[in-house]
C-alpha cells in the first residue's frame, strides 16, 4: 500500500489549484486579486486532503469534486455577479480536466506508480521540483491554447459612471486587453481617465494638484499628504515605454449600469479621447 504524505498532498494541490485559478482568470477575462486566488487554492488543498482518504462511491466522489470546484471559484471570484461566477466555474472545471489529462499523460511517460487518485483527488509521487516543473509546463501549454479565448469578448465600449465625495462624472470608455495594470497591494484593476475628469471627482485640495504636477512620483507624494491612503503609485506600460501612474480609490463605479467592484481610477498624464468619443480605458 502506498504511503501518502499529507504535506505533499496539500502542497501539490495548492500549487495546482492556484495555477488553475490564474489560468481561469486569464481565459475568462475576469480578474481578481492574487490573495483571493491563493485563498481559493488553499481552500481546495485543505478539502482535497480530507476528500482523499475516505472511500466514497464514484457518484458521490464526482458530486463532492464538483462542489469543491464551485467553492474554490466562489472564494476566488466572490466579488463578481452570480452569472459571471457560473461561467468562471465552468471554465475552471474544463481547465481542471485538461490539466488532469496532461498530468496523466506525463505520468505515463515517467512510469507507472507515479500517480494515484482517490475520489477525484490526485496524489503525485514526485519530488516537489518535478511536480512544479510539470505543472508549470502544462500550465504554459494550456495558456497558449486557451489564453486568448476570453480576451476578445472584453474589447467593447462601456458606459461609466464615477461617484466620489458627492461628485459624479459620466463618460464612455472602452475595455483594453493591453491595460493589465493591477494595484500591487490589492490586485485591483484600473480605469484610466484624463486628469481634467479626475479633477472633477476629488475634493479641491486634491483636484488642484491634478494637471499641474507632471511627475507621477511627486504627484503621488503630494496627493498622499492631502489624502493619506486614498492613492496608489503603480507601474504602467505605454507605447512610449514603461513608467508610473497614480491611481485613486473612489466611492462608487458603475459599468453599463452594473456595480464595478475591484477598480481604481488611474490618472493619465494627458487628455484621452478616441474617435468614438471614449474618454476612459478600462482594464481587464
Amino acid at each position: 500500500m502506498r504511503v501518502v504524505y499529507v504535506d505533499v498532498l496539500f502542497m501539490s494541490n495548492l500549487a495546482v489549484n492556484y495555477l488553475l485559478l490564474v489560468l481561469t482568470a486569464r481565459v475568462s477575462g475576469v480578474y481578481t486579486s492574487r490573495p483571493r486566488l491563493l485563498c481559493g487554492g488553499a481552500l481546495g488543498a485543505v478539502f482535497a486532503v480530507f476528500l482523499f482518504f475516505p472511500e466514497l462511491p464514484p457518484a458521490a466522489a464526482l458530486v463532492a469534486r464538483i462542489l469543491l470546484c464551485a467553492a474554490i471559484v466562489l472564494v476566488a471570484f466572490n466579488r463578481e455577479p452570480l452569472r459571471v461566477v457560473r461561467r468562471v466555474c465552468l471554465i475552471f472545471l474544463a481547465l481542471s480536466f485538461a490539466l488532469a489529462g496532461g498530468m496523466v499523460a506525463l505520468m505515463a511517460l515517467v512510469g507507472p506508480g507515479g500517480l494515484e487518485a482517490r475520489n477525484g483527488v490526485p496524489y503525485f509521487d514526485l519530488s516537489l521540483r518535478m511536480l512544479l516543473g510539470a505543472t508549470l509546463g502544462i500550465y504554459g501549454l494550456l495558456g497558449l491554447i486557451f489564453g486568448h479565448a476570453g480576451m476578445a469578448v472584453k474589447s467593447k465600449t462601456v458606459e461609466i459612471a464615477l461617484e466620489n465625495s458627492g461628485r459624479s462624472v459620466k463618460l464612455k470608455g472602452f475595455t483594453d486587453t493591453g491595460n493589465l495594470m493591477r494595484d500591487p497591494i490589492g490586485g485591483k484593476r484600473v480605469i484610466v481617465i484624463a486628469p481634467s475628469l479626475a479633477a472633477r471627482l476629488f475634493p479641491e485640495a486634491e483636484s488642484a494638484l491634478l494637471g499641474v504636477e507632471a511627475d507621477p512620483a511627486r504627484l503621488f507624494t503630494q496627493l498622499s499628504a492631502a489624502a493619506p491612503g486614498r492613492f496608489r503609485l503603480m507601474p504602467c506600460k505605454t507605447a512610449g515605454g514603461s513608467g508610473l501612474m497614480v491611481a485613486g480609490k473612489i466611492d462608487k463605479i458603475t459599468l453599463d449600469g452594473k456595480p464595478g467592484h475591484g477598480y481604481l481610477v488611474g490618472i493619465a498624464a494627458q487628455e484621452l479621447e478616441t474617435a468614438g468619443g471614449c474618454r476612459a480605458i478600462v482594464g481587464v
